[in-house]
């Protein structure tokens, strides 16, 4: 074989023909490499420096030691901030404070970002079955710089990003209790997830009941962890924190980061409680609208995942990791150029967020709101037509709501593809190739 016709074999089949590639495996090494070095960076920083700095890891020991004793999980502490999470997360940190706390921080960012890559990789592999592998390499290495700041401080951000991206997945492969228990996870985290479970509910209502049940399975749990009396009064203080967490009109240093803060620091108008109210429950109804009519797990995920972080109740720096799976997915993605241009854009914003906490006062970037700009556009993008639908070894929305299979891959029959369907699919295929044998004898016809 001649060495012309070997670079020929070895170009890159995303980019024009004849660009030779090194190798295909490329970028994934170097996506490895960024992963192993985040988590030894991060592993050595939690070695090296105090228990207590740069993370909220203690907040949540501190509410496990708490819940062990019977105190008040909801008092002020007076060397931490206030625990803002349901008792359940208490419970669940309550064993970690038998271990030095260093050791605890380590573990507990360790559980984060292994769901998070499992998530990420399992719905790659049903949206994008036929990602070369270097554009892979590029999707793991864009992800790393929007986990990088949750992993860092060990906030639940990241595992409320990784369950989302497993209830999808689920969602795809239409393992209901697997995908409730994932949304579920989140609303036991922190209440406010749940938005992503109800948006996959209008996706597939089967998904309904069974959501429900693990919803209050784990607002029970506190109940039979614990004296009944005490987890009771522990939900009386949640609710009535909830109550007081007002921070419309706080220093721009702790103002909520979502769309409110853009007319605040650009236009000095300060929107209060009931318009912003007014406006996330808008959007949530449109975001509803748009998830009915293209009957798709992903736009779900995506328009969930803004909701949380633009039009939450309590959004902060790093609730913008919710995106960083949905981000990088859509910038991989086939589809129109004014989305990919837009998820790109979209992803640099955050990014850009992310790299200005290096420098002192990164506040004060924040508040310009390029956090919440930026998953408005992320949004924009995921309205774009997928360009993996229809023919060809991609994903093919066909979300049923009467009986029809769920987003199954093209002659899959794991994903659940009728043979009906199937046939269907391989139609207009099999009719242009038929016709092309008569002018090019080297085309095969396709069989039926």
């Amino acid at each position: 074989m001649s060495r012309t016709k070997q670079k020929r074999l070895a170009a890159d089949p995303t980019g024009p023909p004849g660009t030779p590639m090194a190798s295909p495996l490329t970028w994934v090494r170097v996506a490895v490499a960024i992963w192993i070095i985040l988590l030894l960076g991060v592993t050595l920083r939690v070695a090296f420096s105090d228990a207590r700095s740069q993370t909220v890891v203690s907040i949540y020991l501190a509410a496990g030691e708490r819940w062990l004793s019977g105190d008040s999980l909801y008092a002020p502490h007076p060397d931490l901030d206030i625990f803002r999470n349901p008792p359940l997360v208490a419970a669940i940190f309550a064993p970690l404070t038998f271990l030095p706390e260093k050791l605890a921080g380590l573990a507990w960012r360790c559980l984060c970002a292994a769901v998070f890559l499992l998530g990420l990789t399992r719905l790659r592999r049903d949206l994008l079955p036929e990602l070369s592998p270097h554009r892979i390499g590029v999707l793991y290495s864009l992800a790393a710089l929007l986990a990088l700041s949750p992993l860092n401080n060990g906030q639940v951000n990241l595992l409320l990003a990784g369950a989302a991206l497993n209830g999808t997945s689920e969602l795809i492969r239409k393992r209901w209790w697997a995908a409730a228990g994932w949304f579920g996870l989140g609303a036991w985290l922190k209440m406010y997830p749940l938005a992503l479970g109800l948006l996959a509910v209008v996706v597939a209502p089967r998904l309904g009941w069974r959501l429900l049940v693990i919803t209050v399975l784990g607002f029970a749990a506190p109940f039979a962890l614990h004296d009944p009396d005490y987890a009771l009064n522990q939900y009386r203080g949640f609710v009535s924190w909830l109550g007081l967490d007002d921070r419309t009109h706080t220093a721009l240093d702790r103002v909520p980061i979502d769309w409110t803060v853009v007319p605040r620091v650009w236009l000095n108008v300060v929107i209060e409680t009931p318009a912003k109210w007014s406006v996330a429950l808008a959007a949530a109804g449109l975001f509803a609208a748009l998830v009915w009519r293209k009957a798709s797990p992903f736009l779900a995920l995506t328009l969930g995942s803004v909701w949380i972080t633009a039009f939450g109740p309590a959004t902060e720096m790093n609730t913008y990791s919710q995106l960083a799976g949905v981000a990088v997915l859509l910038v991989m993605r086939p589809q129109p150029r004014w989305a990919t241009i837009l998820a790109w854009v979209g992803y640099a914003l955050l990014a850009a967020a992310v790299v200005s906490c290096a420098f002192p006062n990164a506040w004060r970037f924040h508040v310009l709101g390029p956090q919440a700009i930026g998953a408005l556009l992320i949004g924009l993008a995921a309205l774009g037509k997928d360009a993996s639908r229809g023919v060809g070894p991609r994903l093919v929305w066909s979300c049923q709501r009467s009986g029809r299979d769920l987003n199954p891959r093209y002659g899959d029959t794991v994903y659940g593809i009728s043979s009906a369907a199937s046939s269907a699919a391989r139609a207009p295929l099999r009719d242009a190739l038929q016709a092309d044998t008569t002018t090019n004898p080297r085309v095969r016809p396709v069989e039926p």
